[in-house]
């Protein structure tokens, strides 16, 4: 087994590029492997695959576990400085909480491998609104260029990925689905929620219906933590694919 670390700070193409070399690198032709990833680490993976085809088509098969192919609304949340993540570290601030958050989140609107993770329009409407600088708060407005290539990004990522892979994605957790303007014209998230595993909605899990599914029943930060996900796993590895269900 062999690990390969991505980063928020990088975007999807340039985390890609250097999974292709360490691939090269630590597999070389004529040797073959398979790729189980989660989250952000799946949406590498399969931009890779768009990239480097030939690196890819060593590929076995791939298990993507929770991986958000059609984009995240945790990741407006974490920019939006509401995550969980931001205020607990904001939190241990004593004094400065409220500029610690705010730093946090001028720092996450900068780092496009966040940004290249937001929702695709094309299957969530709404996200629409945050491709323009301008509908964000002054604290953490990506640069329009970054949100223009982050589009950019969606279209890539919306063409049917490689046969060989396979979702395991849970439905039984109320995900955020949704963003409006709020009264100062600013995006926020809204009540609604759809299936999902609290991060990535369950159509995102599965590139709108593209893959084939194995469904697991638990969050999001312990998918690879489930039994199923170990069988499906199994299965996935053991004979190339498993069957919608």
């Amino acid at each position: 087994m062999h690990e390969f670390s991505y980063d928020w700070r990088q975007s999807l193409d340039d985390s890609a590029a250097a999974l292709a070399r360490w691939i090269q690198a630590e597999l070389p032709e004529p040797r073959r492997y398979r790729i189980a990833a989660h989250s952000m680490g799946g949406c590498v993976a399969m931009r890779m695959a768009t990239l480097f085809p030939r690196v890819a088509e060593r590929a076995g098969t791939a298990l993507l576990c929770g991986v958000p192919l059609r984009g995240t609304f945790a990741a407006v949340d974490v920019m939006l400085g509401s995550f969980l993540l931001p205020r607990l570290v904001a939190g241990a601030s004593f004094g400065r909480r409220r500029q610690t958050l705010d730093e946090l989140c001028a720092a996450c609107a900068a780092m496009p491998g966040l940004t290249d993770l937001l929702p695709d329009p094309d299957c969530h409407p709404s996200a629409a609104l945050l491709y323009k600088t301008e509908n964000w708060p002054v604290r953490c407005r990506p640069p329009q260029a970054q949100l223009d290539a982050s589009l950019r990004m969606k279209q890539a990522l919306r063409t049917a990925p490689p046969g060989w892979a396979t979702a395991a994605a849970s439905r039984a957790w109320p995900t955020p689905c949704e963003v409006a303007l709020d009264a100062r014209g600013e995006v926020a998230l809204t009540s609604r929620r759809a299936p999902g595993d609290v991060v990535t909605p369950l159509d995102s899990a599965t590139a709108g219906a593209q893959l084939p599914l194995a469904t697991l029943r638990l969050p999001h930060g312990f998918l690879l933590y489930e039994p199923a996900g170990w069988r499906a796993a199994s299965l996935t590895f053991a004979v190339g694919g498993v069957g919608r269900r």
